[in-house]
């Protein structure tokens, strides 16, 4: 933070100080419909538009545009399902557009592909939108907005190729399993309204879809009265782009203004819903949502303040109750919890996943603490704490109210349109929430209570892999908790009988390490230790908000292990989790507030965790019991997780994207041992005793490893909590897995010589869709690799948006289309030719249109090695360069912290090497043109690329 925004936010803190108490409040004062301190106007038309300059520094230099429509799925007649979603992809067509303007910033709109821009077709209304960074693409901008809100004009040929495109759209949707997961339990959720109905319909309902039938619906719905333009970022002269917005808008039609309501589904009892579906959940698993409904308030009045701030009193205690009590169980279970608002409704939703067979258990806990809630409300010291919770939050609020972003600007405007909630002044937003939240007392509350967990509010939706509760038994579950309620056998909450459960840190007894080695890197702001069992350990103190990113590695992994002894080890990793994992009673319940990971590949054995700032002792606690954690599992218990793991593997439970990947990189290594796809028929072969003390092994000398953190870190405590949990953990008499940087053994990985394609199928697909990745090998030097790396990233967005504007724009084949790369020696040093892949995964759903996929992706890299890619397209690329602040946060940091020790500059200086990759990054952004990407193309890629690359189709 710069020294004058240091003065800014002090400012502000010393003038929310002094705010003054209100002595009178009115529950039923309405606040004023302007928008505080916006440029705001309803034009004669009947186009809303807001203009307002924002002073946040990641919008330097950039101006946010939103064309709002008030024209969502929910507006959808029965034979106009997915007819919103077409519009959103026929007017960023430009067709029937005669504006020069328009039509000149919509071919700029697509060689973005996503990149700051988005349009997105939502249940209540459509959204468009454009980032621009100059006042001539300003105008641009502005003209195509216009034309997408009245020009709009198209051919049954056009309307046809467009429905091809949105059923590819829909098709891609329905094979990523969180969406699935979301479409059904918003299905069952809203059962009975129109929000139950899929946004964008199915493939079947658009089929019959004509151009009267889009024709009629865009000219009902696309009306000015419909329609708000939102302008906001680095804007230094706001009349200007009024007066913009009133020459393309304010001499519109203004059209007939359209309305709709749906009523909240009326129940007196709580909706249980079991749904059974392997594909959504893992295996043996089940999720329990439990969700709360409310008919939309918004903020238009004091008192929907007052209600807004007890239900997130409510929602503190419940959540905090039922982590105590889940906590308490056998495996302790991770709490989920989300708030969604629509048009109509606000929905909070808490969720918990768990073993099947305790489905019932976690069921029976939450509908027991709730009629707990109902019947004695909450604790003296719950309120004291959840009022202190809530007095928090106008701060900062007020803090950020003043610096808003542009991307929060958007959203406010956007419900302020929408849902016709207010935006007023952060002084009066400050003071009421203060008055309201001390004008809470148990009486009030209680009385709350009843009304907000009340049965006709809630729903209860279990996901199952299989049949674990039906719902005749969640029934009978509830109706025995309602009886106990009625005859009052529920005590009141006791914080005793939960005392110590909420505790994650663990008593140890540990014996503390030293630091024996400090040094400060200053320029980089890093400071690395060697701890006294040998482990280096280097963190990076930030100030960002961000969650704090811890990374260890050792060199050494795979590539080390015999042939004959790969196929077991290869499985060390899922092996060594899940037993790990459960080895702790309170390990499950601390993934909840920390987040970590353990790998071992061809070279490394790795972990990974993040967390809050005030949870670092617990992540250390984790490290400490990875490395000193002594179990012996029994033979059953090993024959059980085998027994899991061929189910996991089976082609019921394999997720497509994972198969392809596995596949790709099997076929692309030359079938090596090493790159093999697991599959069920493994598991008859694996020695799981084999890969659990693999595991073992892996994790277990602490003088091998290197441990990064970066984040908001207190200095103060940092170095004694890292003496005493890493450096605490002990090092063996004897090095175990000690492997050097620079010696070690290649795992073999030969790109075929020849084109090689291969077909694969989902035995349990719908044979209606493919998942296609084509592969070429990339050709890395030593001598070159850091400036090759670094290109590399830069090339990769320029192929994926000259790819995606042929297949999905020109051609409609393919809607999602991702680049990646797979360097396997990238993060060691060996000397001579590095191998590596770029892999285009497509999504197609038309089975025959794979191979013309192909020979258009073929081509457009032919054309890219010849004639280089076009100056737009280049500066396309050169716009989505990462920001300043982009590079300052905690995970890109430490990424250029591994990038600097995996390097081969790296020789002991990480300061040097931080230093020069530092450089060579920005030297790479500021000297990229069409030269330089078309002569790196030429030398990383074979020549010709049609008779070298490898072809995966997966039929689904």
């Amino acid at each position: 933070m710069s020294t004058s925004a240091r003065k800014d936010t002090q400012l502000l803190t010393d003038e929310f100080q002094l705010l003054e108490p209100l002595e009178v409040l009115d529950l039923q004062q309405v606040f004023p419909t302007q928008p505080f301190e916006t440029d705001y106007e309803v034009l004669d038309s009947g186009v809303t538009y807001y203009v307002k300059r924002s002073a946040n520094t990641n919008d330097k230099g950039l101006i946010h545009l939103t064309l709002i429509v008030k024209a969502g799925a929910v507006c959808e007649e029965e034979n106009e399902l997915g007819v919103a979603h077409i519009i959103e992809h026929l007017v960023l067509e430009g067709y029937g557009y005669s504006d020069p303007d328009a039509l000149d910033y919509l071919q700029a709109f697509k060689h973005q592909c996503g990149a700051h821009q988005q349009a997105l077709t939502l249940s209540d209304y459509t959204i468009y939108n454009f980032v621009v960074t100059n006042t001539v693409n300003l105008k641009k901008a502005i003209a195509l907005m216009a034309a997408i809100s009245q020009e709009l004009d198209f051919t049954s040929d056009e309307l046809e190729k467009e429905k091809r495109i949105v059923s590819q759209e829909l098709w891609n949707d329905s094979q990523i399993i969180e969406k699935k997961h979301q479409l059904t339990f918003s299905t069952h959720l809203f059962q009975g309204t129109k929000y139950g109905e899929p946004v964008g319909a199915t493939i079947k309902s658009i089929k019959d879809v004509s151009v009267d039938i889009v024709k009629g619906f865009y000219t009902k719905w696309y009306v000015p009265s419909n329609m708000a333009v939102i302008v906001v970022g680095d804007i230094t002269e706001t009349q200007n782009i009024i007066d913009l917005i009133k020459t393309y808008f304010e001499r519109q039609p203004r059209g007939m203004p359209q309305h709709l309501e749906f009523p909240l589904p009326k129940h007196t009892e709580p909706r249980l819903i079991a749904h059974v579906d392997s594909a959504l959940v893992k295996w043996r698993m089940s999720v329990v949502y439990v969700t709360f409904m409310f008919e939309k308030e918004g903020w238009k009045c004091v008192n929907d303040v007052f209600i807004n701030i007890q239900r997130m009193l409510l929602q503190k205690v419940i959540l905090g109750r039922l982590k105590k009590r889940f906590s308490s169980m056998s495996k302790p279970k991770q709490l989920q919890y989300s708030r969604d608002d629509s048009h109509m409704y606000t929905i909070y939703v808490v969720s918990v996943e768990c073993e099947g067979y305790e489905t019932n258990k976690v069921l029976e806990t939450f509908l027991v603490e709730i009629a707990r809630m109902r019947v004695h409300g909450i604790k003296e010291n719950e309120l004291s704490e959840g009022k202190d919770f809530c007095l928090c939050i106008p701060k900062g609020r007020y803090l950020n109210h003043h610096d808003r972003s542009s991307e929060q600007l958007r959203r406010t405007y956007t419900s302020h349109f929408v849902y016709n909630e207010a935006d007023f002044s952060p002084k009066l937003e400050a003071q009421l929430m203060i008055a309201l939240t001390k004008r809470i007392n148990m009486e009030l509350i209680k009385n709350f209570c009843e009304m907000q967990f009340a049965a006709s509010n809630l729903s209860v939706i279990i996901f199952q892999s299989k049949t674990f509760v039906t719902q005749e038994e969640m029934k009978r579950s509830l109706q025995k908790i309602t009886d106990f309620e009625k005859e009052g056998s529920f005590p009141s909450w006791s914080d005793e009988e939960m005392e110590g459960l909420t505790n994650l840190i663990q008593e140890m007894e540990i014996e503390s390490g030293k630091i024996v080695e400090r040094l400060e890197h200053f320029d980089i702001g890093a400071v690395e230790l060697i701890l006294s069992n040998g482990m280096q350990v280097t963190y990076q103190c930030t100030k960002n908000d961000d969650k704090v990113v811890l990374r260890g590695f050792s060199y050494g992994g795979l590539s080390e292990v015999t042939e004959t002894d790969i196929l077991s080890c290869s499985y060390s990793s899922v092996i060594g989790q899940i037993i790990w994992l459960y080895s702790s009673k309170n390990l499950p319940m601390i993934r909840d507030k920390v987040n970590f990971a353990i790998e071992v590949d061809e070279y490394k054995r790795a972990f990974c965790v993040n967390f809050d700032s005030s949870d670092i002792e617990l992540a250390l606690q984790i490290l400490y019991l990875l490395f000193t954690s002594d179990l012996e599992p029994e033979e059953e218990e090993f024959q059980a997780l085998i027994e899991d793991l061929k189910i996991r593997l089976s082609p019921a439970h394999q997720q497509p994207a994972d198969v392809l990947i596995d596949t790709v990189k099997e076929i692309n290594s030359g079938k090596s041992c090493y790159y093999k796809a697991p599959v069920a028929e493994d598991m008859s072969n694996i020695d799981a005793t084999k890969a659990w003390q693999y595991f073992q092994n892996c994790f277990r000398d602490p003088s091998s490893f290197r441990v990064i953190l970066v984040g908001n870190l207190d200095t103060a405590s940092v170095n004694s909590l890292l003496s005493r949990y890493l450096g605490g953990i002990p090092r063996p008499h004897r090095p175990i897995m000690k492997f050097q940087r620079g010696k070690l053994t290649t795992a073999p990985f030969h790109f075929p010589p020849t084109v090689i394609k291969e077909e694969v199928s989902l035995a349990v697909g719908s044979g209606n869709g493919m998942y296609t990745c084509i592969s070429f090998p990339l050709r890395f030097n030593n001598q070159t690799l850091e400036e090759d790396l670094l290109l590399l990233i830069i090339l990769r967005n320029l192929l994926k948006v000259k790819v995606t504007q042929v297949l999905r724009h020109e051609k409609g084949i393919a809607y999602n289309v991702d680049v990646d790369t797979f360097n396997p020696n990238g993060d060691w040093s060996c000397s001579g030719s590095k191998p590596g892949t770029i892999n285009f995964n497509l999504l197609i759903k038309d089975n025959d249109a794979a191979q013309m996929a192909v020979d258009a992706v073929v081509h457009e890299i032919e054309q890219l090695k010849e004639v280089g890619p076009s100056q737009n397209l280049v500066q396309h690329v050169l716009d989505r360069r990462p920001s300043l602040e982009e590079e300052e946060r905690n995970t890109s940091l430490m990424n250029q912290m591994l990038q600097a020790y995996g390097s081969n500059l790296y020789a002991g200086n990480i300061d040097q090497s931080y230093k020069i990759l530092r450089d060579m990054n920005r030297r790479a952004w500021d000297l990229f043109n069409a030269d330089v990407a078309k002569s790196t193309l030429k030398r990383m890629l074979p020549y010709p690329c049609q008779e070298q690359h490898t072809i995966v189709n997966l039929r689904c």
